[in-house]
């Protein structure tokens, strides 16, 4: 049993409700296990600050989110008013259904249902997952985003990142760090895993066309 302190879930509670409008706790296993998909998990607001403390977004960048699930790194994203999009894909389209409706107020949020390494968009920049997939998922996934665009940068936050070796040092200049940072007593340590930044390396060409751009 999971002990959270009132004034953790009243936080917690207090976000979900302004921007979701219905309370986001508690997992769910995945439908879709048999296409690669992991269960539905919900990271505390806690944690979520220190992730985006060690790697925060540009005000220029689109956010994605793959696994989007219920919404709750959606909602961080929107409350620190990150980004100049936000995108949840999401591959179950009950959930992707209710998630696109709870969002349908807020013009800078699009919920895509489907399979996410198909629906990447083309001018995606920062992206984050939660260990959503298996690992041959994880390797396509990295080659759908390694072909984006090379005139931009293109950072991948990876939490939990079992696989990261999908994703070669050629391409992508890795960094997998610890959480450091003061957790509500209420916030179970456990679920604090590391987080991978991944910065996709950009060719001299390409830098080029960027700083001139």
């Amino acid at each position: 049993r999971i002990r959270i302190l009132p004034a953790s879930f009243a936080r917690s509670a207090g976000l979900d409700l302004k921007y979701a409008r219905r309370l986001l706790h508690g997992d769910m296993p995945s439908r879709f296990g048999h296409l690669g998909a992991r269960a539905v998990h919900h990271t505390s607001y806690d944690i979520l600050n220190l992730i985006f403390a060690a790697a925060s977004p540009r005000s220029d960048d689109v956010l994605v989110e793959v696994g989007s699930g219920k919404g709750r790194v959606v909602i961080y994203w929107l409350h620190k008013q990150y980004g100049k999009r936000i995108v949840g894909l999401e591959l179950d389209p009950d959930i992707a259904m209710r998630s696109a409706r709870q969002f349908g107020r807020f013009s800078n949020v699009q919920i895509l249902a489907g399979d996410a390494i198909a629906n990447v968009p083309e001018d995606g920049t920062f992206f984050y997952l939660y260990n959503p997939f298996t690992e041959d998922k994880v390797v396509e996934f990295e080659r759908r985003i390694a072909a984006l665009p090379q005139d931009r940068r293109v950072r991948v936050i990876y939490y939990n990142p079992n696989f990261v070796d999908a994703f070669p040092p050629e391409r992508w200049i890795r960094n997998v760090i610890s959480l450091n940072g003061a957790l509500d007593r209420g916030t179970l340590k456990r679920f604090c895993f590391p987080v991978a930044i991944l910065d996709r390396v950009i060719s001299a060409s390409s830098a080029v066309v960027e700083t001139r751009a």
